[in-house]
């Protein structure tokens, strides 16, 4: 391979060294003399031939691909060989340096290898460096299913968009020749084999930093990827500098270079175009608001602090990134996006700036009284400056949008640079704690890169390279925008000896000075232009951008200024303090409207870099420094966490390949680097980093001695679960019940409540809080006939809704509205999946809706994922025994282990062609499918469905065993691998991964894990980090099965496994169930509280019966009851509560045993009302309930009676029997009442069988009370 790259980089030196000489020869444009096949090497930015390999024969940026995956190399090229993408394959190359945003062309030989299908995909994707659109796309070229499309996305976020005339079409199993061109003064441009089929003329804001560029990926961003939907060949990949014409794509398609392709740009025709294009881009429209430098003048950037669009950080607008803009347009609450509040640091300004083509107001605040501030109703321009008639204090601004994107809100304070410490005192509006003059500084003079290169007393290597910034440069500026003039100390500069020549058109000049030799607080740099006073026609106008050394995409300081036309202009910037690495030089981008801005106000400035001193000035730095570090952290953490790239693979290797995933490492490695033991980032670290060793942490204590360290530990841990989703209802959750994660992501967050309930009892909080978000799912129309509204894949189809109605019954057990529901989604099985030609059920379809499956290609299929569709029928079965849904989900499980039990463990069964029956992939079984094996068992009792769990244990996979739910060791025969799977326990190193069957040893690994420690210093990341709502996974799974004897829910495990819950425990009730069967339990309870507690304990796995519970003292510590202090026999079933009254500082031990079995639930009826069923009008005093058979069986007939508060009787019906709904369809019947508020209620109370006549699965779901 070594010798092979080298030979491929032939091409690449070359280029390089052209694009060199362009940034050493700065007031030159390109060479006149040069041939036209000289012209187009230059214009040539990178081909990959595929003849040999993937590096690309010619390439200014990086040679080698980003992604790859599954890729060959086939003799059956256009031209010699090409690169083979099948099903899942993965290739992208880097863009800086290779491609440019402003202009450019991509162009390649493409032959589909499969039918084309009506299913979209993906053929060429760009994407930006920088979210400015929900997806980063700069510029896709796709097949519709119907057509060919290519869109180009503006920096704006404003989509452009061609579709392919009908010329186009496009067959599998031939070469065409695709191409693409983009310029910001033209417009796009379609081409298939030579031939335009779609353009669309006009200018368009491109200017921007690119990232990477996706040859058939599903998805391209600069946080993942994801690989070919289908299988093709692509020969000769070329990207270009400019818009190629069309005779040059003409020349591509007859295997030639592109010639032709150097003629005139449109900016070179048009000078005047592109003038007003460039002076459009910095908002020098009206420059009356622009500052104009007639003196000394400081400036200095007022920080906004924080963001908030509804309750959601959001800083967005306010990063220092032009790249970004708010609102993001990716998930969130469906209102977002329509206003922003902002806090604002506590200093004056006189002038703000508003980038992006935004339309809308920003207001003030003062004595909560709001007044505008800021009016671009109607923006001229990309950018708009504002002067403020007086300076301006406002801790608090509301940006309200009406329309378009805000890349940059920012404010500054420009004033006279005071010269002596008097003067300084004398305005309230100094720059604040500045030294005058500075104590410590750095003073430099500005040569022309290609005149220090000759200098004396300079290191001739690191100017070439630009002290190793030069590929910055090239990766986001075009030749013609790398004039660069370098600093070189005072003590050692000379003038240039040769004159410098003007240039052709407005472009952008660099200042780059030199490093620090090590970690250095900078506080200013001091700018002196046209340092000999020359008088110039006109004033200049200059767009002065400090880029941040540590993210240079992020600018220190981004504004434009009016220069005078004679004398020089001295500048302070004061920065934003922070501490520069060492070895990073400081680097400074300027735009103007003059062609020879260097030549008139770079050549021999002057430069002064004060720096911070080591006084209290510097600890005020300091502060300032992390403070703007961490809130980047956080946004950038905030953006990354719903993909979690540092979960996929080699850090050094997900760096590469994705640019803000490095940017986030490398803000936490700057904050580390000036304090490393800095708590925040440190904890940023650790999660990002999951093999980095935690800081050390003090355990809690008891609070007294008699207070055993298990009972503490559970307490504490329960507490910590809470504060994690007290948090999100508090701070993130709105009216509409969104948690602001878009609701897809929403359903994950409140996967995690029921078992932090049921630990503690489910309290109004935690059960409003799921039926919120589930409310807001079905109000939003994402679920229809209980599927996705929008057809999707099996996961995105399972989080839009589906997913949280078993959620929300464990919380509201009973509920009719709910149950139906489960029935709904259980009426769409049949659809879903069907009896193959193998006699298998299996699912028909991975991508599918409520009205839509589809049955073609590479989604006629199942897969991972698609087992979570069971979870509904799954929990429906657990509750009712429906026969139709056990019946499928067994013959579904039945086919599985038909699979199964023909493969060689661990490599089991994943994807299935559903008309085939082919297997498509294998590995290890998910959670879903683990519990749905599991759920079945239970539901069943056969045996059979027990065979993946042994297959688990014997192999030694104890952490996928242990992803069961239930209590499975106590269902399984593990004499022969007991002790192995007890020693792999006890070694494992990971908090969650606990066996029942050892309490002893689940307790100390809970203790040696230090769960507690890891939720002390992860709380930040849990809660105001503000992840992406689906990326938060509570660890709870080992304190759920030591309290509530299983896990009642976690996501993606789909069946129900606590044997009991508990209510009103007041945070002093810690548990340890040691036994629980269906006929048992056995219970080890202890109370840290002064006082007797009195609790609610509910039965969940105990068959219907009548049960002996035994409640006693355990005063030696062996786990049995020493001293009986209540005996009573109870009749119990599923969700049936006890009530407990728990000693002072005593451990007790419950002790329940059946003593006569009774009718399975699955065999009972279930009448119920819920509060969606009541309807009535107090004004007209009538109305009508609903009333359900939610049950196995038919009801007996039964009574309706209403009374009012006082249990007078107002109503009484006697009705008969209600059918079950085993064919899935509701079961109900309507009753009409009126006159009820005659009678001078204030409530009313509904019941149901008041005397329970009938025997149900639950009496919980009887009344209903509703105030009049």
């Amino acid at each position: 391979m070594n010798s092979r790259r080298s030979a491929s980089r032939v091409g690449v030196t070359s280029a390089i060294v052209l694009a060199m000489a362009v940034i050493f020869t700065p007031f030159h444009s390109p060479i006149q003399s040069r041939s036209v096949a000289a012209k187009e090497e230059e214009n040539l930015l990178f081909r990959a031939s595929f003849d040999r390999n993937f590096l690309a024969d010619q390439a200014v940026g990086d040679d080698s691909p980003l992604g790859i995956r599954n890729l060959k190399i086939v003799r059956e090229g256009k031209r010699d060989s090409a690169v083979y993408l099948d099903t899942g394959s993965l290739l992208t190359y880097d863009a800086p340096g290779n491609l440019y945003a402003e202009h450019g062309t991509i162009g390649f030989w493409w032959k589909l290898d499969e039918p084309m299908g009506d299913t979209p995909f993906s053929i060429v994707h760009v994407s930006y460096a920088d979210q400015s659109n929900w997806d980063f796309s700069f510029a896709e070229l796709r097949w519709t299913g119907k057509d060919l499309r290519l869109s180009v996305c503006d920096r704006d976020a404003v989509t452009h968009e061609i579709i392919a005339d009908a010329k186009s079409e496009l067959v599998s199993g031939r070469w065409f020749y695709l191409a693409l061109t983009w310029d910001e003064l033209d417009g796009i441009h379609l081409y298939v084999d030579g031939h335009e089929v779609g353009r669309k003329l006009g200018e368009l804001h491109l200017a921007a930093s690119l990232d990477q560029v996706g040859i058939h990926a599903n998805q391209v961003a600069p946080h993942q990827t994801s690989g070919s939907e289908r299988k093709v060949l692509i020969d000769e990949l070329r990207f270009y500098s400019i818009a190629l014409t069309q005779t040059a794509i003409q020349d591509l398609t007859q295997l030639g270079g592109g010639r032709a392709g150097a003629m005139p740009s449109t900016a070179a025709a048009n000078p005047d175009l592109w003038n007003a294009h460039w002076k459009a881009r910095f908002g020098w429209q009206e420059l009356n608001n622009i500052p104009k430098i007639d003196s000394p003048t400081w400036i200095r950037k007022v920080s906004v602090v924080e963001g908030k669009d509804l309750r959601k950080s959001s800083i967005k607008a306010s990063d220092g990134k032009g790249g970004s803009c708010w609102p993001a347009m990716g998930p969130g609450y469906l209102e977002e996006g329509k206003a922003l509040d902002l806090t604002v640091e506590n200093e004056p300004f006189n002038y703000a700036l508003i980038q992006g083509n935004f339309r809308g107001q920003v207001f003030q605040f003062r004595d909560s009284q709001k007044a505008l501030l800021l009016d671009r109703s109607n923006p001229s321009g990309e950018t708009t400056s504002f002067q403020i008639p007086s300076f301006l204090t406002a801790l608090r601004l509301r940006v309200e949008r009406q329309g378009g994107v805000l890349s940059e809100l920012s404010l500054f304070s420009v004033r006279p640079l005071s010269s002596s410490p008097a003067e300084k005192n004398k305005s309230a509006m100094a720059a604040p704690a500045l030294g005058f003059p500075p104590p410590h500084k750095l003073s430099y003079g500005l040569l022309p890169s290609s005149a220090a290169l000759n200098l004396q007393g300079v290191s001739r290597g690191q100017i070439a390279s630009l002290y190793n910034l030069s590929p910055k440069l090239l990766g986001r500026f075009l030749p013609p925008d790398l004039e660069t003039w370098v600093g070189v100390p005072a003590e050692i500069y000379k003038p240039s000896e040769k004159p410098s020549k003007s240039v052709e058109r407005l472009r952008y000049s660099h200042i780059v000075l030199p490093p620090f030799l090590s970690n250095t607080g900078l506080d200013a740099i001091k700018l002196k232009l046209n340092p000999e006073g020359k008088k110039y026609s006109e004033e200049a106008i200059v767009h002065v951008s400090a880029r941040d050394p540590v993210d240079p995409r992020r600018d220190l300081i981004d504004l434009s200024l009016r220069l005078p036309a004679a004398g020089p202009a001295e500048i302070l910037l004061d920065v934003r303090d922070l501490v520069v690495p060492a070895g990073t030089p400081l680097w400074l981008v300027l735009a103007s409207d003059q062609n020879d801005f260097g030549l008139r106000y770079l050549n021999g400035a002057e430069v002064d870099v004060w720096m911070t001193e080591r006084t209290e000035r510097a600890e005020r730095a300091r502060k300032e420094y992390f403070s703007d570090r961490l809130r980047w952290i956080r946004d950038s953490f905030q953006g990354l966490s719903h993909s979690r790239p540092w979960l996929s693979g080699d850090v050094s290797k997900i760096r590469r390949q994705f640019k803000l995933v490095d940017e986030l490492y490398r803000l936490i490695e700057d904050v580390l680097r000036v304090d490393p033991k800095e708590p925040t980032a440190t904890a940023y670290l650790g999660w990002i980093n999951p093999n980095e060793s935690p800081p050390d942490f003090k355990q809690p204590e008891p609070s007294a001695p008699d207070i055993p360290r298990w009972a503490f530990q559970q307490e504490v841990l329960v507490k910590q679960f809470e504060e994690v989703a007290d948090w999100w209802i508090k701070n993130r959750q709105i009216k509409t019940g969104e948690m602001g994660g878009g609701l897809r992501s929403d359903t994950g967050l409140i996967s995690n409540w029921p078992g932090i309930a049921l630990m503690e009892g489910p309290t109004d909080r935690w059960r409003d809080s799921v039926r919120a978000v589930l409310e807001a799912c079905y109000r939003r129309g994402w679920v229809t006939q209980g599927l996705n509204t929008r057809p999707a894949d099996a996961l995105q189809a399972y989080e839009e809704g589906i997913n949280t109605v078993p959620t929300a019954l464990l919380l509201d057990y009973g509920n009719p509205l709910l149950i139906e529901r489960l029935m709904e989604t259980a009426r769409q099985y049949e659809r879903l999946t069907g009896i193959n030609t193998a006699g298998h059920r299996h699912f028909r379809s991975y991508f599918f809706g409520a009205t839509e499956l589809v049955e073609e290609g590479r989604d006629a299929r199942e897969d991972i994922y698609s087992q979570l569709l069971w979870h509904s029928g799954l929990y429906l079965s657990w509750y009712n025994g429906n026969p139709q849904t056990i019946r499928w989900l067994s013959e579904y499980a039945d086919a599985l282990l038909a699979h199964w039990q023909k493969d060689r463990y661990p490599s089991l069964t994943r994807g299935i062609r559903f008309g085939s029956d082919d297997v498509i992939s294998k590995g290890l079984p998910n959670p879903e499918v683990i519990n749905l094996l599991w759920g079945v068992y239970r539901l069943t009792g056969n045996d059979k469905y027990l065979w993946l769990t042994d297959k688990l244990l014997q192999g030694g996979n104890v952490a996928q065993a242990e992803m069961t739910n239930g209590r499975w060791l106590d269902f399984v025969d593990p004499e022969s691998y007991r002790g192995p799977i007890l020693d792999e326990v006890r070694k494992r190193n990971i908090w969650d991964h606990n066996l029942q069957s050892d309490e002893a040893g689940l307790l100390a690994r809970q203790h040696d894990y230090e769960l507690t420690k890891h939720m002390a210093q992860n709380m930040l990341l849990y809660t105001s980090a503000e992840q992406s709502t689906d990326s938060i996974w509570i660890p709870q799974r080992a304190t759920q099965r030591a309290r509530l004897g299983g896990v009642a829910h976690y996501r993606d495990c789909i069946y129900p496994g606590n044997a009991v819950s508990w209510e009103g425990t007041g945070g002093n009730v810690a548990a340890l169930v040691t036994k629980a069967t269906a006929a048992a339990l056995k219970i080890v309870v202890f109370n840290s509280a002064k006082t007797l507690q009195d609790v609610n304990l509910r039965v969940w796995e105990l068959e219907n019966g009548t049960y002996e519970v035994v409640e006693g003292t355990d005063v030696n510590g062996d786990d049995q009851i020493d001293v009986v202090t209540r005996s009573r026999t109870l009749p119990l079933k599923r969700h049936t509560a006890i009530s407990l009254a728990l000693r002072p500082r005593r451990t007790t031990i419950i002790d329940i045993k059946q003593l006569r079995k009774g009718t399975p639930l699955g065999e009972l009826p279930d009448l119920a009302i819920g509060p969606e069923d009541l309807q009535y009008d107090t004004a007209l005093d009538k109305g009508k309930i609903i009333i359900h058979n939610i049950g196995g069986k038919k009801s007996q007939p039964f009574t309706l009676v209403v009374e009012n508060e006082n249990r007078t009787v107002l109503f009484k019906k006697e009705l008969g029997g209600l059918a079950a709904p085993t064919d899935l369809k509701p079961k109900t019947l309507t009753v009409e009442l009126s006159g009820l508020r005659a009678h001078g209620a204030r409530s009313l109370i509904f019941k149901l069988d008041p005397v329970n006549k009938v025997e149900e699965i639950t009496d919980e779901n009887n009344q209903l009370r509703k105030n009049l």
